[in-house]
């Protein structure tokens, strides 16, 4: 007809689109759907159902939705078998949203699906992973650590894997109940017997004994890995120091610091203690493992960060001045997060800039280390006060002003990284090529 210019009109092209269902030609039938357009037809109730019908049949869902869609922009709606069919082989592939929103459009339109269509909607949600997480989440803020458990089973054997995150929070629900331990070590005979032994395992009921600071449990755990014959990897002793951190355990930490250090200097090992100790407000302790680590690691940012967060939460602006300048020297550059702490101090106090303007006196600062100092200053002339509350500052200052020192202070960070990089990089690498690693008798006398 085409090749004998003779125009198809509607009925021609529907009688040819159920034929081509009927057949089994739906790559054919969807070429001709597709170029309706071009033609000017328009497909009828009839051909739309055929074309849905075939395509789930085919395993093609996503086209047969899109089908669907069609369908009901160009105000026809499928009929009750159609609905009812596409219905069930979304809710059997786990297209929840695409369920969903045809559910919403059939209400929109007053079609109330029926009860058999809703129970197998309701089951799929079930189902669910998107399902699980908040229900596991739920009867946690429940104590209702055996509930979650189960849940945290049955969406196993759907098939979903559970986040580190959620494997944790069940665990730490299941620390408070008043046979935590039989409960615990229930969960980790089924995780092993499921899955392939790992040290990743042990090392999710490591993290969330810690979390519950169930410091014994967390031991057990671990100690019932090594008897396993499973090596504790890193992840294992970091999530083990962390357990003796939380529980302020400062001598078992130290120990367990000591052997883990033996097994595998990493830097990581390091960063743990430290940021631990200030976690537990122990700036001391926090202060001394970090000058060991400076004798032949590069300290982390978030081991400066923390440690400025707790000297200017103590307002030992002194020590926090001395790092300040101690990391620009390594080749560290200021963070938004320090320069944050900063601000926020030098709007409550001028002791900041007392210890910046002291020290400068004493010891060369770097050049960052100077500027910022500056920047401080310019705080400082602003405050006629010793002590004096931000938000009443910002109403003297101005909004624009302080927008304005903020922005310095983002230019500040970009300033800094060029700096320090070409200051201080040589410095570190001649550094960390020539000096041996301190021995342990040091931390055995530490305290």
């Amino acid at each position: 007809m085409k090749g004998r210019g003779i125009l198809p009109d509607d009925v021609t092209m529907n009688t040819t689109l159920c034929f081509l269902c009927k057949a089994g030609m739906m790559d054919v039938a969807m070429d001709l759907y597709d170029s309706r357009a071009e033609f000017g037809l328009s497909v009828s109730c009839m051909a739309y159902n055929y074309l849905i019908n075939t395509l789930v049949g085919d395993g093609t869902i996503d086209e047969a939705y899109r089908v669907l869609r069609n369908s009901i922009e160009h105000g026809y709606f499928p009929g009750k078998k159609t609905f009812s069919i596409i219905s069930d082989a979304l809710c059997r592939e786990g297209k929840l949203d695409k369920m969903k929103e045809l559910v919403f459009v059939a209400l929109d339109r007053n079609i109330m699906p029926n009860d058999l269509t809703y129970d197998k909607f309701i089951s799929a949600l079930c189902r669910a992973k998107s399902t699980y997480v908040p229900l596991i989440n739920g009867f946690n803020k429940l104590s209702r650590g055996d509930i979650a458990a189960r849940l945290l089973i049955e969406m196993q054997e759907k098939g979903y894997h559970p986040k580190r995150k959620l494997y944790g929070e069940v665990i730490c629900c299941l620390c408070q109940t008043d046979d935590a331990e039989k409960q615990v070590f229930r969960l980790l005979e089924m995780q092993l017997a499921r899955l392939q032994p790992s040290s990743r395992i042990y090392n999710f009921f490591i993290d969330g004994a810690g979390h519950a600071r169930n410091l014994e449990l967390a031991r057990q755990v671990y100690e019932m890995m090594t008897r396993s014959g499973l090596l504790p990897d890193l992840n294992s002793d970091i999530l083990m120091l962390q357990s003796y951190l939380k529980s302020e355990k400062i001598t078992d930490a130290l120990n367990f610091f000591h052997e883990a250090y033996k097994r595998r200097d990493r830097r990581k090992l390091w960063q743990t203690m430290i940021v631990g100790f200030c976690k537990v407000n122990k700036p001391e302790h926090a202060l001394q493992i970090f000058e060991i680590m400076k004798a032949n690691k590069l300290p982390s940012l978030e081991s400066f960060e923390e440690l400025v967060k707790l000297y200017c939460h103590h307002r030992q602006y002194y020590k926090v001045v001395e790092l300040i300048n101690d990391m620009t020297q390594i080749g560290r550059p200021i963070s938004s997060f320090i320069g944050n702490v900063l601000l926020l101090n030098s709007l409550r106090t001028r002791k900041l800039y007392d210890a910046w303007a002291c020290l400068s006196h004493k010891q060369n600062l770097t050049p960052v280390s100077w500027k910022l100092g500056q920047l401080v200053l310019k705080i400082k002339e602003e405050s006629k006060c010793e002590e004096q509350d931000k938000f009443s500052l910002i109403s003297r200052v101005g909004i624009q002003q302080l927008q304005l020192l903020i922005f310095f202070l983002a230019v500040f960070h970009v300033l800094s990284s060029f700096l320090i990089f070409s200051l201080g990089t040589a410095k570190t690498l001649n550094k960390e090529q020539t000096v041996e690693s301190p021995g342990l008798n040091i931390m055995t006398t530490m305290f």
